[in-house]
């Protein structure tokens, strides 16, 4: 299971949703600027800007997705949490 990082509290750009811990489920190591973000509530798609803070993923991070199998088993995940956890 990934380690859960405590992240300064941002919101989430679209559900407003707040987020306070990330994880790196491969390498388990805290969000670096650049690092890709999903929301777990609603899914949208985020990158840390350099304070940590986010930003709107650009086209090309999101095209980079597209057939990466890890971003496939996270928005599995995601799917599950969104029907079982009540926020």
């Amino acid at each position: 299971m990934a380690d859960m990082h405590r992240i300064p509290e941002i919101k989430c750009l679209v559900c407003d949703t707040r987020l306070n811990h990330a994880a790196d489920l491969k390498d388990c190591i805290p969000p670096n600027p650049g690092d890709l973000t999903i929301c777990l509530y609603c899914h949208h798609l985020m990158t840390f800007q350099d304070d940590l803070t986010l930003r709107n993923a650009t086209q090309e991070e999101l095209k980079e997705l597209e057939d990466d199998p890890q971003f496939a088993e996270i928005k599995a995940f995601t799917d599950f949490y969104k029907k079982v956890v009540k926020h």
